[in-house]
Formats: C-alpha cells, sequence, structure tokens
C-alpha cells in the first residue's frame, strides 16, 4: 500500500509503541497498576508506549503540538499541527490478558474542516460535508471512514458522536427527501489519494465559521458548530 511521509510517520511510531505494549502484555501480571477513576486504569505499559509516541514524533516533527490521553497537553511552536495520542486504546482488554487493543494516533491540522464541493452537470456547486448512505453489513463510523475516503482522498478515523438529525432536501432530479443522518467529528489521520473514486466530489478546507456558511444543509452547519463548541 502506497502510504504518505506522514502516514510513514504515524505508523513508524505506532508500531514501536506497539512493540513495546506486546513485550509488556506478556507480563501483563507485573505490571504496575493504578487507579485514575471509575474502571480505568492506568498502566505503567500505557505510559510507556506515550512517552514513545511523544519521543518518535516529536523527532520526526519537530514543534508539532500534543494531546494525549495520560500527559495532556503539550504546547509546541507550530499551533497548527497536534498530534491526538491515546497510547493504550483498549487499557481494560490489556488489563485482563484479552488481545484486542490498539495505539491510536491522530493529526489535527489548522483547525479547519473538510468540505466537498459537489459539481453535478447543469447545476451549480454546492457544499457538504464528507459522508453518505451506508452499505449493506457497514455500521455508521465504517460508513464515515469509507465514504470520506472515496470523496476526499483523505484516511479518517470516527472521532466524538455530535448527534443525529433529519434533513428534508430537493434532490437535483427535483424529488424530496428526508435525509436520517448521524454526525461525527471525523479525525484525520493521513492523506491516501488511492481511496478517491468520486470525481465530482472536490475536497476543500475551510474555518469552522466559513464553512458553516457555506454548507448546503442546515444539519451539516449544525454540525460545525457543535463540534466547534466543544473546542472552546
Amino acid at each position: 500500500m502506497i502510504r504518505s511521509a506522514l502516514m510513514n510517520v504515524m505508523t513508524a511510531a505506532a508500531m514501536k509503541a506497539g512493540r513495546g505494549l506486546k513485550r509488556d502484555f506478556g507480563e501483563v501480571e507485573n505490571l504496575q497498576v493504578s487507579v485514575k477513576g471509575p474502571g480505568d486504569f492506568v498502566t505503567a505499559a500505557d505510559r510507556r508506549a506515550e512517552k514513545t509516541l511523544f519521543e518518535e514524533l516529536s523527532r520526526a516533527r519537530p514543534g508539532y503540538c500534543f494531546l494525549m490521553e495520560e500527559s495532556g497537553a503539550v504546547e509546541g511552536a507550530d499551533k497548527s499541527h497536534v498530534w491526538h495520542i491515546d497510547p493504550l486504546d483498549g487499557t481494560s482488554n490489556f488489563l485482563h490478558g484479552i488481545p484486542i487493543f490498539a495505539v491510536s494516533v491522530a493529526l489535527e491540522r489548522d483547525g479547519q474542516i473538510a468540505l466537498v464541493a459537489v459539481t453535478k452537470p447543469g447545476h451549480a456547486p454546492w457544499f457538504d460535508l464528507p459522508g453518505g448512505a451506508i452499505d449493506p453489513g457497514e455500521s455508521e463510523s465504517q460508513a464515515l471512514v469509507r465514504e470520506f475516503g472515496e470523496e476526499t482522498g483523505l484516511k479518517v478515523a470516527p472521532g466524538a458522536f455530535l448527534g443525529r438529525a433529519d434533513q428534508f432536501f430537493i434532490n437535483t432530479d427535483g424529488q424530496p427527501f428526508n435525509n436520517r443522518q448521524a454526525l461525527f467529528e471525523a479525525i484525520f489521520e493521513g492523506e491516501a489519494p488511492q481511496l478517491k473514486i468520486e470525481a465530482d466530489h472536490e475536497l476543500v478546507w475551510a474555518p469552522p465559521l466559513e464553512a458553516a456558511k457555506k454548507l448546503r444543509h442546515d444539519s451539516h452547519a449544525w454540525a460545525v458548530i457543535a463540534l466547534t463548541r466543544r473546542r472552546v
């Protein structure tokens, strides 16, 4: 699979942290465990993995900011890029000897919103949030990841669930539709141009307020504002 330089950086850091977690998983009964909250434990392995990720990503991209599960926020000189790190996603499984856990790394860039400019013959372009119908057998979050890639050529991970909305509109054929939507934050993981297959969708980046003004559907504009309010 062809990866961008950014994806190579993220993958290398996650693999190095993952190797440490794999070693610790084999000795899980010896780990020092402290309580962070009800049912939520922090392990020595968790902290070591986060340290590895911080060191590797800082070396590869000096100056980027960090928002980490254990250590919190670390300011950098480059305020436009923020690494989001969960070094051990699946702590409970790890502690109970269940081999289903992951290293999660994502990069936020410029605090901007990804839109798609949709062009159809005989119609003026309009702007939507990336996304679309759920294919048979898919979950809502799986559909988000697939549709985002097909429309924009970006690899994302599902983030916070923002809410649900019904949006009545008239489509390009003049037919009325009630579009039932699940709205999520999408966390940017890297560029993946091989995923893009929808030629009439063009990726456009916009600041939140400009995005809310441009979007065709009120429900999409609401989602942008809801996400912005979470970040304040």
